[in-house]
Formats: C-alpha cells, sequence, structure tokens
C-alpha cells in the first residue's frame, strides 16, 4: 500500500487521518507524515485499514440484509471523532463512517432508506 492509497482507502471508509489516530491510538503527527509520503506506509498501518475495511464489510452486510427485508438503514445522528481508543476494546466509531457505509448501500440500492438514530434530545 502506497501513502496515496492509504489516504484513498480511508476517505472510503470515511475516516480522517485524526479520526483513525483516535480509534487506535496512535499518534496523529505520525499518521500525518505518512500519509503525506514522508514515510512509507508501516506493515501496522496497513494492517490496522485492511482490519477496519474488514469490519466495514461487516457493517455493509448487515445494512444490505436490512435493506432486503425491506427496512431501513438506522445509523447515528451525530459526526463525533469517535471515542475510545482501540476500536475492538468497544471504541465508538465516528458518525462519519456509518455515513460513508450508508452512501455505499446507495450506490447499490436507490431505493434503500437511511434514517437517524433517535436521540434523546429528539423526544
Amino acid at each position: 500500500m502506497n501513502n496515496a492509497e492509504m489516504r484513498s482507502r480511508l476517505t472510503l471508509l470515511g475516516l480522517s487521518l485524526k479520526q483513525l489516530s483516535t480509534i487506535t491510538g496512535w499518534d496523529y503527527r505520525e499518521l500525518r507524515r505518512t500519509a503525506n509520503g514522508v514515510r512509507p506506509v508501516s506493515p501496522r498501518t496497513q494492517e490496522m485499514i485492511e482490519r477496519l475495511e474488514a469490519l466495514a464489510d461487516e457493517h455493509l452486510a448487515t445494512m444490505q440484509a436490512t435493506t432486503d427485508e425491506g427496512n431501513s438503514v438506522v445509523i447515528p445522528h451525530f459526526s463525533d471523532e469517535g471515542q475510545a481508543p482501540y476500536f475492538e476494546a468497544g471504541g465508538v466509531m465516528p458518525g462519519s463512517y456509518w455515513h460513508a457505509l450508508a452512501g455505499a448501500i446507495l450506490a447499490t440500492n436507490e431505493a434503500a432508506t437511511i434514517i437517524y438514530v433517535a436521540d434523546d434530545a429528539d423526544e
């Protein structure tokens, strides 16, 4: 994976470098240097992006099954930077990730309905 591909793959996931830094607990400056071509993409970074893509594939499959049943896909209303480093340990993926996945569903199924989860503030 080269630097441009790293950025492009993160864009497809709806993730910024800052968000990747937050959900992994990694140094943002190092990720920025890598994305800008100052350093090569490390095996660790490539592996993490591949893991995130696998997670996205799982979430997309769930969304697709939801639309196949005629139901709406529900995504978070917020667009924060993500929470809790190490997403495997109970962290929360940022809203932009969910919006990117919802966009992928709409690209293949124009009839899909995407709605926001109800916030306590909405009630």
